[in-house]
This record gives C-alpha cells, sequence and structure tokens, in this order.
C-alpha cells in the first residue's frame, strides 16, 4: 500500500502479472509444431517486445 492507500491490487497490476504468467505457462506447455514458421516467427517477435517492455519496468521498479 503506498501513502495514498493504493494496493497493487486496485491498480491491476497484480491481475496483469498473473495473466503474463498464465500466457507464459500455455506457451510453455503448448507444442509449437502445428504452427507454420511464420506464426512462431511473428509469436518470438511478440514475446521479445513484450521481455524488453519488462526489461524497461524491472528498471523503474528498481
Amino acid at each position: 500500500m503506498d501513502s495514498n492507500g493504493v494496493t497493487l491490487d486496485d491498480c491491476g497490476i497484480a491481475e496483469l502479472a498473473a495473466a503474463v504468467a498464465t500466457l507464459t505457462e500455455s506457451i510453455q506447455g503448448g507444442k509449437m509444431t502445428g504452427f507454420s514458421d511464420e506464426d512462431v516467427v511473428s509469436l518470438m517477435r511478440q514475446v521479445e517486445g513484450c521481455k524488453r517492455q519488462l526489461a524497461a519496468l524491472d528498471t523503474c521498479l528498481i
């Protein structure tokens, strides 16, 4: 809770973190063999973008 009485749950950050965890588990548990090479490359690009955004968030939190 911050000095204004706001918690991580109040602003949705905890819910977003849970969504990231769920997405990660879904991708890791799935088989990628049914997807085209283009789909896998597209997913890789999206994941890389997310990783960079999360790294920037880490910097803000530190």
